[in-house]
């Protein structure tokens, strides 16, 4: 059905209805992925002894607070996100192997890059505190770290929306057949 004094098209609505719900579910759940990862890392980092670590424990710690992420993250993008209903194993390949790029380029590069900025450019040490609110304190390491979670947050809804997460279409015949997004459909123009 077509709105003719706006020359809306109900499916072009709908379409928009539903890219707007996966949008803010994406930040609702990048969100709480973005929390399972900065409370693993807080409590790793605590259990090494606090920002004062050395680098390669700080990388260690990014490391496994990730892995954790990544599995709380897989989970909710398929299931309430994406509501995907592709190939499991091939999503859970793609999304490890697009979680990878992030956490080299992310999690290790950026983070390490900014450390390095920090204590050795301006000769700030990491573990510097630059808040403490009743007991718990931010450091530069938990800046740089939520900093880097904004990046990858961004990269990863791309990742996910262009490479993971692609809606399987079921035809008149049965078979199966990737839709990919229209031009037309993203720019909201009617037939």
């Amino acid at each position: 059905m077509t709105d003719r004094s706006k020359g809306i098209n109900s499916s072009t609505v709908q379409s928009a209805k539903s890219r707007l719900r996966e949008i803010i579910l994406y930040i609702i759940f990048g969100g709480l992925t973005t929390l399972v990862n900065l409370i693993t890392y807080r409590l790793l980092s605590y259990i090494a002894g606090g920002p004062a670590m050395s680098l390669s424990i700080f990388v260690c710690i990014n490391v496994i607070s990730w892995a954790v992420a990544v599995t709380f993250a897989y989970i909710v993008n398929r299931v309430f996100v994406f509501q995907s209903s592709g190939n499991p194993f091939r999503e859970l390949i793609t999304f490890v192997s697009a979680r990878i790029v992030t956490l080299i380029v992310f999690e290790i590069g950026l983070s390490v890059l900014m450390v390095v900025i920090l204590e050795r450019g301006l000769d700030t040490p990491k573990q510097t505190e630059l808040l403490n609110f009743y007991g718990f304190s931010i450091s530069w390491a938990d800046l740089i770290k939520i900093g880097v979670q904004v990046c990858v947050v961004i990269a990863n809804y791309l990742f996910s929306k262009i490479f993971i997460f692609k809606k399987v279409v079921v035809s008149d015949t049965g078979s199966e057949a990737i839709d990919a997004p229209k031009e037309a459909d993203s720019i909201g123009a009617s037939k």
